[in-house]
């Protein structure tokens, strides 16, 4: 029988259990020969199930899932590339190690190089995620404000005008019973 764990380990984990999830009515069949309440208890339990999966699958947990895998992905990316090739570059510059960066007060040691990296990793993830998605999508929705739309006639073949022009016909025709 399938095992359902109780706790994600990696990143694909939360879209197994919710794959799970669709076997989950099926699991609690045997339950109901001994249920005493005339299945009530299962009924219900049905019913809690089948109202999760709507709300798993509506589109908003979904992609909210996927925009959070995305979003740690992308961030290990842009860590890597700032931790390993931008700081490393700019200790050639400036001549100095910036992860061993310290400075002592009374006893304690601050390690200010590693904030300047933690620093450039978010200023280089801010502006990927300005320039890649934000503008873009500010683009977008301000060309549809203004009534363009990507699918603009100027640019498709006559052929493809036509056939426009016949589906169209065909979706304000009357149906015919």
């Amino acid at each position: 029988s399938e095992r359902i764990r109780a706790l994600p380990i990696s990143p694909l984990e939360p879209v197994i259990a919710i794959r799970t999830l669709a076997s989950l009515s099926v699991r609690f069949e045997f339950l109901t020969a001994a249920d005493t309440t005339g299945g009530k208890v299962i009924n219900e339990l049905k019913k809690v199930i089948v109202e999760f999966k709507k709300f798993l699958f509506q589109g908003t947990v979904v992609g909210l899932a996927s925009a959070v895998v995305i979003g740690v992905t992308l961030t290990a990316f842009i860590s890597a590339i700032t931790s390993e090739l931008v700081i490393p570059l700019l200790g050639v510059v400036f001549d100095t190690d910036f992860k061993t960066l310290t400075f002592r007060w009374r006893e304690n040691k601050f390690k200010y190089g590693r904030v300047i990296d933690a620093s450039l990793t978010l200023l280089a993830t801010l502006l990927v995620l300005f320039f890649l998605i934000l503008k873009p999508s500010q683009a977008i929705a301000a060309r549809r404000l203004a009534g363009e739309t990507d699918d603009d006639a100027s640019h498709l073949s006559e052929e493809t005008r036509v056939l426009r022009e016949i589906r169209d016909l065909l979706k304000a025709a009357p149906a015919a019973d």
